[in-house]
């Protein structure tokens, strides 16, 4: 068993890094929404698409700070549940794991939510066969960032959870 101070900090300190990623990660994905060209007059010239933008970047660097975020949340929380299942010890252990393994599965459920409309994005803001410039539909990049948020959301309780009821047993 862990020591109860020792016990808190590090699920605060977990808490808090993911808490951190997610929030930046929402941000960007924001911010890749606001600087995404919205009429076709400002990403062509002669015909050819010139126009990048940071969009993609900021898209792709929030899509990675998403996927660190769920990285350090599962590895810390010990394989959401599935590796310590105690069947000798029903009741609330089992409320609790079970509890942290949906969490954690609806959690990587939205992280692949997220991440797929985020690169869909901007690999459709990709000039096409033609040399044409294609416009991001508004709001895809934001979608992805609601996902992002409800991923960590999800996320952090998981933790939580699990890394009480490990502490508990």
């Amino acid at each position: 068993m862990e020591k109860p101070v020792h016990f808190i900090k590090q699920v605060l300190t977990v808490s808090l890094i993911v808490g951190g990623l997610g929030l930046i990660s929402v941000i960007l994905a924001v911010v890749a929404e606001l600087t995404s060209p919205i009429k076709a007059s400002n990403v062509q010239s002669d015909g050819i698409c010139e126009y990048r933008g940071p969009a993609a970047d900021v898209a792709l660097i929030s899509a990675l700070l998403l996927l660190v975020a769920q990285i350090i949340v599962s590895s810390f929380s010990g394989c959401c549940g599935c590796c310590c299942r105690d069947p000798s010890k029903p009741g609330a252990t089992g409320i609790k794991q079970m509890c942290a393994i949906i969490l954690a599965v609806v959690s990587w459920l939205t992280f692949a939510i997220s991440v797929l409309v985020l690169i869909s994005c901007v690999i459709y803001g990709l000039p096409d066969n033609h040399g044409q410039c294609r416009l991001v539909p508004v709001g895809g990049f934001a979608i992805g960032g609601i996902f992002a948020f409800i991923t960590v959301s999800l996320a952090i309780p998981s933790y939580i959870v699990e890394k009480g009821r490990l502490r508990d047993d």
